[in-house]
């Protein structure tokens, strides 16, 4: 989802003070009926709970407090750690070779072979972040085949736990 800039937000602001209504409540539920263009023409409708947030910052802090800020969190693991995705992938593997055969796997097979072996939990990692973690630290390429400074600073943290 796009963010929005702090110029439309100003504008939306803005226009709580020439909303009909006896109260707050009922200006921003005015507004949030209204269409609202940004600087490309871009057509946007905000609903009342986003535009009272907005005006709640603003209150507070003032203008401040309208740019857009990154999550602090944005681009780390929270539950799973590469290590435990790495050691189901390892324990699920087997599964998909029998008899000196590849049986052939994709990467949902795959998710689900460590789910039902208990390796992972649907709770702990859904299939997109486990998708993410395979292809950002390539824990499905051989070792001779690597590129990623990731999975070479993944392989050289573990290289003595084998």
């Amino acid at each position: 989802m796009k963010r929005s800039r702090p110029y439309l937000k100003m504008r939306v602001l803005g226009s709580i003070e020439h909303a009909p209504g006896t109260s707050l409540q009922s200006r921003i539920k005015h507004v949030s009926t209204l269409v609202f263009k940004d600087e490309d023409h871009e057509a946007h409708t905000f609903i009342w709970r986003t535009i009272q947030t907005w005006y709640s910052h603003y209150q507070k802090h003032g203008v401040i407090s309208l740019p857009n800020k990154q999550r602090a969190d944005k681009g780390r693991l929270r539950k799973v750690s590469p290590e435990e995705v790495a050691e189901a992938i390892k324990e699920a593997l087997p599964h998909f070779h029998v008899d000196g055969q590849d049986k052939g796997y994709n990467m949902a097979t795959l998710y689900k072979k460590c789910i039902e072996l208990g390796s992972l939990g649907r709770d702990k990692v859904t299939p997109n972040t486990f998708r993410r973690i395979v292809n950002d630290y390539e824990l499905l390429t051989d070792e001779d085949k690597l590129k990623s400074q990731k999975r070479l600073a993944f392989a050289k943290a573990h290289a003595n736990e084998m």
